[in-house]
């Protein structure tokens, strides 16, 4: 029986031993019926050129694309899924690193869910240490509500770099992106197909830089970052579900907004230290409802 064909997409950008590190790793893997797309944002270093094409001249299963001029971010992670013809796809950032058994891993893995990730470390290489994280325990053995909830009190972005079924994110190509997206994208995931974890840590988010560097999507002068696109977004999702009783969706409205309300606090108490106050106020009139919603 013909193994399924897994793509795996490459957006990148101006770090050309990140992409040869990126592009060792994958095409070491132990499952070989890979579909490689890479596409360079335009790297104004033209070694990142010479890398996704020494590669691709090696190796047939890896296809490279240069931008002709820079799309952003999200586009290019758009594009790669766009190029797409795998039964699966995962997308691999060109500052991370995975164990050679990690696509053999989760392909086994994945069973009937949309998505399989794996635990993960992340790896500070200019400091020079690691930290391994355990990814919340979703499977679908779990209910999808106890599943949501997890995830939603143990906020994991880098479960967007697992294994998905293709047709279930094809309708990334057409989202609008916001901060916080990627959690978006997974709580959807979660509830409308289901995820599975491995607690093995296979995969490896790599940072080259002294601290991790925010990136917002609304760059504003006086805030961080955008919380209200993200609170709808996961809100609409989660009150269109059948999957949920009105209960649930009352009880995981309060935890989407605890969870919102504390990403305020956390990323804006040095720009917005007044509202910052008011949210902690907020938060603090909300515990009684944890009482209601038990009851």
């Amino acid at each position: 029986m013909e193994k399924p064909l897994v793509s795996v997409g490459i957006p990148c950008y101006n770090r050309p031993e990140g992409l040869r590190r990126t592009l060792e790793c994958i095409t070491g893997q132990t499952y070989k019926n890979l579909e490689i797309i890479v596409s360079d944002n335009c790297s104004p270093d033209q070694e990142v050129e010479r890398v996704g094409r020494d590669f691709a001249s090696k190796d047939s299963r890896i296809q490279y694309y240069r931008q002709k001029e820079n799309i952003g971010t999200m586009p290019n992670f758009q594009f790669v899924l766009e190029k797409t013809t795998g039964e699966y796809f995962m997308w691999a950032a060109d500052d991370d690193e995975w164990q050679p058994k990690y696509i053999e891993t989760i392909l086994n893995n994945i069973g009937n869910a949309g998505s399989c990730f794996t635990d993960y470390i992340y790896r500070n290489r200019f400091k020079n240490y690691e930290i391994r994280y355990n990814v919340p325990s979703i499977s679908p053995e779990k209910s999808t509500y106890i599943n949501s909830i997890l995830f939603l009190k143990n906020l994991t972005p880098s479960m967007i770099y697992g294994l998905h079924r293709t047709e279930t994110i094809r309708w990334v190509s057409k989202s609008e992106f916001f901060d916080f997206w990627d959690c978006f994208f997974c709580l959807r995931q979660i509830i409308e197909h289901g995820y599975n974890i491995v607690h093995s840590p296979l995969y490896i988010a790599g940072v080259d830089t002294e601290e991790y560097i925010k990136k917002p999507y609304y760059p504003k002068e006086g805030q961080v970052f955008v919380y209200k696109p993200f609170f709808k977004s996961s809100l609409k999702c989660i009150m269109s579900t059948k999957k949920f009783t009105i209960t649930q969706k009352l009880s995981a409205l309060y935890v989407l907004t605890s969870v919102t309300s504390g990403l305020f606090i956390s990323h804006e108490k040095d720009e917005q230290l007044l509202k910052t106050s008011l949210m902690r106020l907020f938060l603090s009139c909300l515990k009684p409802m944890t009482l209601f919603l038990k009851n």
